[in-house]
Parts: C-alpha cells; sequence; structure tokens
C-alpha cells in the first residue's frame, strides 16, 4: 500500500531487511521487482546481485555488480564486490 514514487525504495529496504534476516531466496524475488520498478537506481541491480550471491549464483552475481557499477560507485555493496 506504498504510492507508487516510494514503491521502489520500500521494496529496496524490505530486500535488503530480507538478507539481513538471512532469507536470499525471499530478498531475490524483492530485489527482482525492485529492479523492475527502478532500472536506473544503483542499488537494485546491486540488491540482486547480493541476493544472487547468497543464494549461490555467483555469475548471476557479477552480471547484476557490472550493471550496479555502471550505474555509479556510491552503493557500498559495489565498492565491496569489486
Amino acid at each position: 500500500l506504498v504510492p507508487a514514487p516510494f514503491a521502489a525504495q520500500a521494496l529496496r529496504i524490505e530486500a535488503r531487511d530480507l538478507l539481513d534476516r538471512g532469507q536470499p531466496q525471499r530478498a531475490l524475488t524483492t530485489a527482482q521487482t525492485a529492479l523492475a520498478r527502478s532500472p536506473l537506481d544503483p542499488e537494485s541491480p546491486a540488491l540482486l546481485g547480493l541476493a544472487r550471491l547468497q543464494t549461490g549464483d555467483d555469475r548471476a552475481a557479477e552480471r547484476a555488480f557490472v550493471v550496479a557499477g555502471k550505474l555509479g560507485w556510491r552503493v557500498p555493496s559495489v565498492q565491496a564486490y569489486w
């Protein structure tokens, strides 16, 4: 029930929370939705990369972090990955 302009940010917050709680599969789905709603925010593919790392999909995680890196290096997880 989040207004549309804030929905992508709410999804990113939820994905981070799910990752922190050790639920990478649920975080993966949430991160994919956040990326679909906000494809130009570098945190969206970064969260997708983190979720993919935690699910063991290293190749897909790298692809997500490549995209996140092209969008900007301000996201700490992108910096940490590279």
